[in-house]
């Protein structure tokens, strides 16, 4: 049972708050009875041949015994007293030895409780302080009748309190020593647990630029077999037929003019020569003329000037999968393009957001993390992979009622 908390302190200057911070730090309140300290209080006894020897611990309203030998019930069993019943807050408070022969006598602790509960006549403690010099407590013995310790007994007890000092600064020192190595491992947990997430990132992007670097592929090898490739047949056969050299001449013109069209569309001049604004202005045109959606534009012409090249690449990359998805999936009949300066973490960046009026985004794919597969089938897994790793994010808005938002921004090179 633990003392009132209202226990009084007789001592004041053993409630010193950076004593009692370095007491709790060090953990030993309340730590279980150790054999290395039971000896020293054993050793006490015997050699000073008194009846009651304690390493004990001064808190802000009790003392606890780390070790006591010869302590009536039922303080032994507590392991505690409250300060009522303390001599060795003295020792702590004045952080210097305490020497009394008759308690019953002695102004300091005449009024003591401890002189009837315990019996304690005569008193000597030490303190055992941190290496801080905090005073944690005091290695005392104490006798049932008056006693002129001498000497040899204080030598003796300084001896103990020395050693029992240092074993209560080796567990201290252990104690942090492990809550250091808790520490440490948490930290390389999460450092390892961080590496793998990256390298799984990695993975994953490496994965999706792959597969994007596949599609492309498999994409141009159907324009080519299937387009550009039975136009130089067609111009081949006529002319092994003997057909009419302008038959065989207008094939290969328009076999001219697919491969200069798969050409602009993977890397349009304009893009190059005159930046993205230009570039997203063909795109528009280009898409409406060759598919009916009507696309319009709406560029800040001053950022497109200064755009880096690979940012202004990049936008344009994703402006057209935007565009079309929009009229693959969406069924849109219109798409506005908006290009204009933003910020980005404090930084600036760019903000290319496209609006449609199709019939929006399923919600699966509107919520889905960066590392989701579920928005594959729209183009956004991918997307969003690169974006991420462009530094950018990417939002998408998609009211209930049909179209949709999507805002891309990528940071810019600091002026």
């Amino acid at each position: 049972m633990a003392p009132a908390e209202s226990e009084p302190l007789i001592c004041p200057a053993a409630s010193d708050p950076k004593r009692l911070a370095a007491l709790a730090e060090s953990g030993l309140l309340d730590s279980p009875p150790e054999e290395a300290f039971d000896r020293l209080t054993g050793f006490a006894a015997r050699l000073l041949n008194v009846p009651a020897a304690v390493v004990s611990l001064v808190a802000e309203r009790r003392q606890f015994f780390k070790s006591a030998v010869g302590v009536p019930e039922p303080w032994a069993t507590r392991r505690e007293t409250p300060l009522s019943l303390s001599f060795c807050q003295h020792v702590v408070g004045d952080g210097a030895p305490l020497v009394i022969t008759d308690a019953r006598e002695d102004p300091r602790v005449a009024g003591n409780a401890a002189i009837l509960e315990f019996g304690v006549v005569a008193y000597a403690g030490v303190p055992l302080p941190d290496p801080e010099g905090h005073v944690l407590g005091a290695f005392c013995a104490f006798d049932g009748k008056p006693r002129n310790w001498s000497a040899d007994d204080l030598a003796v007890l300084r001896s103990l309190a020395a050693v029992a000092a240092a074993e209560l600064r080796l567990r201290a020192a252990n104690r942090r020593l492990n809550q250091e190595n808790d520490r440490l491992e948490a930290a390389v947990a999460k450092r390892t647990a961080e590496l793998k997430a990256a390298s799984d990132d990695l993975r994953a992007a490496a994965e999706a630029v792959q597969n994007a670097a596949n599609a492309e592929r498999d994409r141009l090898a159907r324009v080519l077999h299937d387009h550009l490739q039975q136009l130089l047949v067609g111009a081949k056969m006529t002319l092994a037929a003997g057909g009419s050299r302008e038959d065989a001449i207008g094939f290969i013109e328009e076999a001219i003019a697919e491969s200069r069209s798969l050409a602009a569309e993977l890397s349009p001049p304009v893009l190059r020569s005159r930046g993205l604004a230009p570039a997203l202005d063909w795109l528009a045109n280009r898409t409406t003329e060759r598919h009916g959606l009507a696309v319009t534009t709406d560029c800040d012409a001053a950022l497109s000037a200064r755009l880096p090249s690979v940012t202004a690449a990049a936008l344009f990359e994703a402006g057209r999968e935007l565009l079309l998805n929009a009229l693959k999936h969406a069924s849109a009949r219109s798409v506005a393009i908006c290009l204009s300066a933003a910020e980005l973490d404090g930084s600036p960046a760019a903000e290319l957001i496209l609006r449609d009026d199709g019939c929006g985004f399923p919600a699966a794919d509107v919520n889905a993390p960066d590392d989701d597969e579920a928005a594959d089938g729209f183009g956004l897994s991918t997307l969003r992979q690169r974006v991420t790793e462009w530094g950018g994010t990417l939002a998408i808005d998609s009211p209930a009622g049909g179209g949709a938002v999507v805002q891309l921004v990528l940071p810019l090179p600091e002026d």
